[in-house]
């Protein structure tokens, strides 16, 4: 047994047991935990998470069709609501498309003897995740160009016969897909290789003079791709990034209306609307979050500055989750419920514009006090931050 580490008890080894006989029943055996469990409080998780899994298996054929229909991505209307100048995946893919663009007319209009070689390593270079990740890949990617012509020289000044070519082509092959996912830089110098023996041997003219224009395509199209990256979007990420929050953050305020409120209107078809527009600003805020980070000239301490604020969203996205499920969940009056729209509003509105905040007192919600707490970290976060970073954009 690991130091301190300490067994659990009899009790909660009995009621996975029994979930476990469960499970592997295959729904031949229908029978629930009915026994009284005392534990301490440190395995209250634990054995809350295994009385949902027995309620899971338990459950009846209706409530399971109504949670996979809920549960269904719904890939079309995902797609609809990224078509706005508010996503960044909308952003970036005409960003990609207009630098892309750029680089197929240059590789046409100069007349290049592999044209197609220049937007090829303009593709390949805009495939990185940030800014930073893809002037990374642009470097491995001339470094190891260069380097791969210089080893097919060697290779080439033996003249090997079509055979061997043909065996060091797939051994070249080989070692590029051992080595794409884990060294970029690495696999670029066999990409090389690969590619050149496969035009030597095509052309059936296996000489290193193939090689020259697979260098000045290369660095023609990662030159493209950096100068458009430097002037093209360079900020974009870190300057949607405040309105991004703002706008999760007002989302949450109507997911959490509709959950709470004593004013009742249950639609499983609302609940998945509300819930899926929530889930892509939520994507769409990692990845603005994720984006700004790796931007070049981003201010980093201010963007940081948002991570314990986006944590708290998530997990407030979270408790929503399991609350919907949850149909006997309690509902709050009305002016408890105005006190929690109006804290969302004004964190909203910190995020938007940056004004002050001040920490107000949050009512008590039964059962999900998780939502209580990840606002106060919110505010608090909102408070400490402006005192030791400047924000993204100037206050008002």
């Amino acid at each position: 047994m690991k130091k301190n580490a300490r067994p659990l008890p009899n009790v909660i080894k009995e009621m996975a047991d029994f979930v476990i006989k469960l499970v592997f029943s295959k729904g031949i055996v229908r029978k629930q935990w009915t026994e009284k469990v005392e534990f301490e409080a440190q395995y209250k998780n634990l054995v809350d998470n295994i009385f949902k899994v027995d309620a899971i298996i338990n459950a009846d054929n209706e409530r399971v069709e109504h949670e996979v229909d809920y549960r269904m991505p719904i890939y079309g209307h995902r797609l609809i609501n990224n078509l706005t100048l508010d996503s960044f995946t909308f952003r970036s893919t005409i960003r990609y498309t207009v630098i892309m663009a750029i680089s197929i007319f240059i590789a046409l209009m100069f007349d290049f003897d592999k044209a197609y070689w220049i937007p090829l390593s303009t593709h390949t270079i805009l495939l990185g995740s940030t800014t930073l990740q893809s002037f990374e890949r642009a470097g491995a990617r001339g470094i190891g160009t260069i380097l791969g012509v210089l080893v097919l020289s060697l290779i080439l000044l033996s003249v090997p016969p079509i055979p061997v070519a043909i065996i060091l082509l797939a051994v070249a092959a080989g070692f590029t897909e051992m080595l794409v996912g884990a060294n970029y830089s690495i696999a670029v110098i066999f990409i090389t290789i690969q590619v050149l023996l496969l035009n030597g041997l095509a052309s059936q003219h296996l000489s290193i003079q193939v090689a020259f224009p697979r260098i000045i395509d290369v660095i023609v199209g990662i030159v493209i791709a950096v100068v458009c990256l430097l002037f093209i979007g360079k900020k974009t990420a870190s300057s949607m990034l405040p309105n991004t929050l703002a706008d999760v953050t007002r989302n949450e305020a109507v997911v959490f209306h509709y959950l709470f409120s004593s004013n009742k209107y249950a639609s499983v078809e609302h609940e998945k609307n509300e819930m899926l527009k929530l889930s892509v600003k939520l994507n769409n805020m990692i990845q603005v979050y994720n984006s700004a980070n790796g931007e070049l000239f981003s201010n980093k301490n201010a963007i940081q500055y948002y991570y314990p604020s986006i944590y708290a969203l998530e997990e407030i996205n979270f408790i929503f989750r399991r609350a919907l499920s949850n149909e006997q969940r309690y509902h709050i009056s009305d002016e408890t419920m105005a006190q929690y729209l109006l804290i969302f509003e004004n964190i909203a509105k910190h995020f938007e514009r940056g004004t002050n905040i001040q920490v107000q007192e949050i009512p008590m919600l039964p059962q999900y006090t998780y939502i209580k707490n990840a606002l106060e970290h919110i505010q608090s976060n909102c408070i400490n931050a402006r005192k030791n970073v400047s924000l993204l954009h100037p206050t008002n």
